[in-house]
């Protein structure tokens, strides 16, 4: 059944050299793990990197390289959106007697990863800059402008 599923996403092939099912180039970043992903693109590299600091070169930092997870792009998206959103706000909604924790930001961000993700060239070297930015400083509340 899970053959049969992978091979129905385009994630496993049936191979016309030997007739076998193997991972398709996709099934492989997705669901592969890092040591065999760089077996089949060289230049594979995830790095997700937050620079809270201009004095530091970076204050967290995800790699598929690092060795202690899979490097897979199913599970980089996972880890890094799931940094992304720790800080968002969330505020109390309910629909049909369900709380509702997902807002726009969440989906934007969401997409945003997906597509950084989805449209890399893993064949390449050229990174996939995703920033995010923040305003220092005090927001003007409108009465003394």
């Amino acid at each position: 059944m899970e053959l049969e599923y992978l091979r129905s996403i385009g994630a496993a092939a049936i191979s016309e050299e030997d007739g076998q099912l193997h991972p398709t180039a996709a099934g492989m970043l997705m669901f592969g793990d890092e040591y065999n992903i760089v077996r089949h693109f060289p230049e594979y590299f995830l790095d997700y990197r937050e620079e809270l600091d201009s004095a530091i070169r970076w204050t967290d930092r995800l790699q598929s390289s690092s060795g202690e997870w899979s490097g897979n792009v199913f599970d980089f998206y996972f880890r890094v959106y799931n940094k992304l959103i720790k800080d968002i706000k969330v505020p109390f909604k309910m629909v049909g007697g369900e709380r509702i924790d997902d807002t726009p930001v969440h989906k934007a961000l969401r997409e945003a990863l997906a597509n950084c993700l989805i449209n890399a060239d893993y064949h390449g070297v050229r990174e996939v800059e995703f920033p995010i930015f923040s305003i220092s400083g005090m927001m003007r509340d409108g009465k003394s402008q």
